[in-house]
């Protein structure tokens, strides 16, 4: 089957150039004019000293950003984010290619592009600095090249698609995940199996990979932001491998019930990103897909479930709110297939019947649909939260501090405020991994850093809240941070994980603030706002049980720590405080030992739990003997 060039022909080209005019139009009109939450300061502040930031490291993601921020245009956080719009319009691209290979047809062609355009988390993760668009940028090219290397024999697409996959592999594990299959299926048929054809793949695929090799020579020239210190091949390989994390992915099995639970999300996510009167579309598209592109349709099926459903059971991450935030953004490859499914789907009604112009019309209406409902839920335009929050926190700490900082939403607002702004440069910060804020000697100070987080390990509150209550130290209200405005806007759209713990631990600590003031009402009343705002946020339930607690609230405290076992099964700390809780107002032994024995099978060392344990037993026989 002969299939057409890029540029076929003028309507071709005049199709495209309006989607990427309506992609770049919707995508400017919802960007973060700063930093966003969780990684967006990170990402930024790498991108701007060209260092790297967080395993693999992400350097190709740098390297190409780094030009944008020459750009006169706005903050150069605001540079970055247009970024990941470029990168959005490169995989929009593909997926009009492709789907004209498939469809042989603009209408649909045009259809399926809006709807991805406007499908929520490629529109959201279009308007702030994250890797997820380039990734999909990758993705998308791999399939097309792929295409076009199976039917149009020939060494160059075939080449591109190696050295693709190659530069992909810099960028996120995700596309390492789906290269099998592809490369299987670039593999299936007779031609291209001699060693010469082999040698020249791999040839191609690791001429791409090796751009890691900026790695080891960036931090070798004492990049600002050296995460790994990767200046030798131990640390450098340990980096790509991302040994830092893999016991959060993989090491600890979860329930069965938690793969469940995720699967439920899955298919929320898919209805929320297109709503259920277009995926009704994809089910004939499945069927269209299967007889006129079978071997096609069998691999981007394959790929639609590993990247789904695979992904699930693969990472090992118990089901709660912060991790359903994680895997939203894993699943943008499945929406990207989802939207070619729903595509072939109007194909096939298409094909059925005869199509007036009312039917066009109304079929073009539920894209942009989507794209209305959508609107507020990813509009990242006035949202200075993840700047305001840093800047408050510099704003109260005292001249020449030190600063032992925890949590995405600390310390990557402050590596941007600091490495790129160059805001309170007196001020000295630590974080956890010593990566964003490296100290000067690794192998000494980054060991005293380490030994202070092991001494606030079993503090009833851990240092990310203790950071968080800084911003309260001097006043009741720091300047520039519109707390009800934000906590509004919790009710008009779905807020990320991120956005809820920062609302959450400011109304937290104001109502500390209050309490230390003897405005009890009040300090309660925003207690329960930080509760509906970060219901789900565990160190949230677990320091207002400790509040509750020493303040003889019972069954508040008591409810708080249940609350914070259903979110972290497997953490001892909440186990510990849970049976204290129960022995010490319920006097019930037995429940308090089993909570005991829970925290020391998730940490043998934990003192605190070995002691406790053993005075509840002593209790509990004694009150068995007064029972007899």
């Amino acid at each position: 089957m002969r299939v057409s060039l890029l540029f076929a022909n003028e309507r071709k080209i005049l199709s495209l150039c309006v989607l990427i005019l309506v992609c770049w139009g919707v995508t400017l009109k919802t960007a973060a004019p700063t930093i966003y939450i969780e990684d967006s300061g990170q990402f930024v502040s790498s991108v701007s000293t060209l260092g790297h930031n967080h395993p693999p490291g992400y350097v190709l993601y740098n390297l190409l950003a780094h030009p944008l921020t020459r750009l006169p245009l706005g903050e150069i956080a605001f540079r970055v984010n247009l970024f990941s719009g470029v990168c959005g319009v490169g995989a929009l691209c593909f997926l009009f290619w492709l789907t004209a290979a498939l469809f042989k047809d603009s209408y649909v062609v045009i259809f399926t592009c809006l709807l991805l355009i406007f499908s929520r988390s490629y529109w959201f993760l279009n308007s702030q600095s994250e890797v997820y668009q380039l990734n999909l940028m990758f993705f998308g090219g791999a399939l097309y090249w792929l295409w076009l290397a199976k039917n149009r024999a020939g060494q160059t697409y075939r080449r591109l698609l190696y050295l693709w996959l190659g530069l992909g592999f810099n960028n996120h594990y995700l596309l390492i995940l789906f290269a099998p299959l592809i490369i299987l299926y670039e593999y299936s048929g007779k031609s291209g199996l001699g060693w010469k054809t082999n040698l020249t793949r791999l040839i191609f695929l690791f001429l791409g990979y090796w751009v890691s090799l900026a790695l080891p020579l960036r931090s070798a020239r004492g990049a600002v932001m050296d995460w790994g210190h990767p200046d030798n091949w131990d640390r450098f390989f340990r980096l790509l491998r991302r040994a830092q994390f893999q016991h959060l992915e993989f090491s600890r099995p979860v329930a069965l019930l938690d793969k469940l639970n995720f699967l439920g999300h899955l298919f929320r996510e898919l209805a929320g990103q297109f709503y259920p009167a277009t995926l009704f579309l994809a089910l004939f598209g499945v069927y269209w897909l299967y007889r006129k592109h079978g071997r096609w349709f069998n691999l981007l099926a394959s790929i639609w479930l590993l990247g789904g459903i695979g992904i699930i059971f693969l990472l090992q991450f118990p089901f709660n709110f912060e991790n359903r935030a994680r895997f939203s953004v894993y699943y943008l490859p499945v929406f990207w297939l989802t939207a070619i499914f729903i595509g072939a789907g109007l194909k096939y009604f298409k094909d059925k019947e005869r199509f007036n112009k009312g039917w066009r019309l109304l079929f073009l209406l539920l894209p942009l649909g989507v794209g209305v409902i959508n609107f507020p839920r990813v509009d990242l335009r006035d949202n200075f939260l993840g700047f305001d929050q840093g800047d408050n926190l510099l704003i109260n700490l005292p001249r020449q501090a030190v600063l032992f900082a925890q949590g995405n939403n600390i310390v990557f607002p402050l590596s941007y405020l600091q490495h790129v702004l160059k805001k309170r440069s007196d001020v000295v910060i630590y974080d956890q991994n010593g990566g964003v804020f490296p100290p000067g000697d690794p192998a000494s100070s980054l060991g005293n850093s380490q030994k202070f987080f092991t001494l606030m390990r079993n503090k009833p509150a851990n240092l990310k809240t203790t950071v968080y209550g800084l911003l309260f130290q001097k006043s009741d209200q720091p300047p520039g941070f519109p707390e009800e405005r934000y906590f509004r806007w919790r009710y008009q759209n779905t807020l990320s994980y991120g956005e809820n713990e920062i609302l959450a631990a400011r109304f937290y600590f104001k109502g500390l603030a209050l309490l230390q003031r003897k405005q009890v009402p009040r300090a309660y009343r925003l207690f329960g706002q930080s509760i509906q705002v970060g219901r789900d946020i565990l160190w949230l339930r677990n320091n207002l049980g400790q509040l509750y607690l020493a303040r003889n609230l019972y069954p508040l405290a008591k409810r708080e720590f249940q609350e914070a076992v259903r979110l972290a099964p497997f953490n001892p700390v909440v186990h510990f405080n849970l049976g204290r809780a129960i022995a010490k107002y319920e006097k019930d032994y037995p429940a308090a030992s089993r909570h005991f024995r829970a925290a020391l099978r998730f940490d043998p060392g934990y003192t605190k739990a070995r002691q406790a344990l053993a005075m509840a037993e002593r209790l509990g026989s004694v009150n068995e003997k007064k029972s007899r």
